[in-house]
């Protein structure tokens, strides 16, 4: 897996979108719509993982039908 991190530039002034970053954060507000990622509670990374591959999968069965 490639990760990119993109930071912002030192000559920017005012708001300006950066390439990338919000395609993240639109994928972390769709995930804020699954009550259970309201909070943390799994123990484990792997848990946390999978939950969010089942909501994915959810999302795009939802976008299907």
């Amino acid at each position: 897996m490639r990760i990119d991190i993109v930071s912002k530039d030192t000559s920017q002034k005012g708001f300006r979108v950066i390439p990338k970053r919000w395609v993240v954060e639109r994928f972390f507000a769709w995930l804020g719509n699954f009550r259970r990622f309201s909070k943390d509670f799994e123990l484990s990374h792997i848990n946390s993982e999978q939950l969010i591959i089942i909501a994915s999968i959810m999302m795009l069965l939802n976008r299907l039908f």
